[in-house]
């Protein structure tokens, strides 16, 4: 099951900005896998752009990242019942 959600940076305490990048967290079997990158769903994105992304294996990042999402997702107003 994955499960995405979309995540906020908090530029002020009355302005937040979104987080420009992708991220996928996954947990397979005893593996932790995070990827980040810049690509975009577009066509033009896959077509034109130079984009980045990079996947990599380590609990250490993916606990890391998963703790900045989670904060930055109940700065955005969401609920620690919704995090996976």
């Amino acid at each position: 099951d994955i499960k995405l959600l979309p995540g906020w940076l908090p530029r002020t305490p009355s302005r937040r900005d979104p987080i420009h990048n992708k991220m996928l967290l996954a947990r397979l079997g005893g593996e932790r896998w995070s990827h980040v990158g810049s690509a975009n769903g577009s066509e033009t994105a896959s077509l034109y752009n130079r984009e980045l992304g990079l996947s990599v294996r380590s609990e250490g990042l993916h606990e890391y990242l998963l703790d900045v999402f989670a904060s930055d997702w109940i700065l955005a107003g969401g609920s620690a019942g919704e995090l996976p």
